[in-house]
């Protein structure tokens, strides 16, 4: 089965996000990663943010990794958003923070709620299977291998390039 990705439409950010996480820490030290694709409707590459933050569970790894983007994008006055996350459990949360949350990822998920709930724009968080979700992903396991912060690169380096065709 192949999958194909499929540019949002006009005036319409598409975010895709995937946080990694080891109990194992990488020849950098770190246990999480971070990895945030930003593609247009013209299917052209926006931004790549790539990086690890400390101290994080899984899930509060995958939250991170939705609630930074979200934060770029509302910064950037971006008016209409869709981020996809390949993380179901983190994905339910969000969808039914109604319902209560635990305490270890409460204020994220109250940050994420917050923003997906600004007036000033259209945001939407869907899941995608991770086949759909490749190049996000590898940008977050260079996060986790090889980086000591969030960096956000406005092209593709190297390999990241070579995953977009």
């Amino acid at each position: 089965m192949a999958y194909h990705w499929i540019p949002p439409t006009q005036g319409t950010l598409k975010i895709n996000v995937h946080g990694t996480y080891s109990t194992v820490p990488s020849d950098a030290g770190n246990t999480s990663g971070l990895g945030v694709v930003f593609l247009n409707s013209t299917s052209s590459l926006r931004h790549v943010t790539v990086g690890t933050i400390s101290f994080l569970s899984r899930l509060g790894v995958q939250l991170w990794a939705i609630c930074v983007p979200l934060r770029h994008a509302l910064l950037k006055r971006c008016r209409s958003v869709v981020l996809a996350t390949d993380n179901l459990e983190a994905f339910r949360v969000i969808r039914d923070f109604n319902l209560g949350a635990s305490a270890s990822v409460y204020d994220i998920i109250s940050q994420i709620d917050i923003l997906i709930k600004d007036r000033r724009w259209t945001c939407t968080i869907s899941y995608v299977v991770p086949a759909r979700n490749h190049v996000a992903r590898f940008v977050a396991l260079l996060g986790k291998d090889l980086t000591d912060r969030l960096y956000t690169l406005n092209k593709m380096i190297g390999p990241m390039e070579e995953l977009l065709n």
